[in-house]
């Protein structure tokens, strides 16, 4: 996460908020089986996101957030009696809301989107 505008929208001395770009790799797997075959997925989501933190407390924030990312993922074990080997690929957008708690060199995110829940651990430097 890499603030882009640290003084924030809300000027207001209680409540902090940040601007941040933040960039990442999700690799996701999805398997698949019948009582005949067993077939994969595997998909690699370069993503970069925009978020609004707004800090509700010195270690907990609350955050808006818009990705953009390129997927490209490819099957295993596709039968090939089923027919051609489907592929997929493409740009994407997606939106979620999210939580993060930090303490001195640990943070703790969790995110809810459309299609997606995650959550991470972040290490600091």
């Amino acid at each position: 996460m890499i603030p882009v505008g640290p003084e924030g929208f809300l000027r207001n001395e209680r409540i902090k908020d940040q601007l941040a770009a933040e960039f990442g790799v999700d690799l996701l797997r999805f398997s698949y089986s019948s009582l005949s075959d067993d077939y994969g997925f595997v998909e690699l989501l370069p993503v970069a996101g925009l978020l609004w933190n707004v800090w509700v407390s010195d270690n907990l924030a609350l955050y808006p957030k818009v990705d953009l990312g390129y997927a490209a993922g490819f099957l295993t074990g596709w039968n090939d009696a089923w027919g051609s080997r489907p592929t997929y690929g493409g740009f994407f957008w997606q939106a979620s809301v999210g939580a993060l708690f930090k303490t001195r060199s640990v943070a703790l995110r969790f995110e809810l989107g459309h299609g997606l829940l995650k959550a991470g651990v972040g290490i600091g430097f």
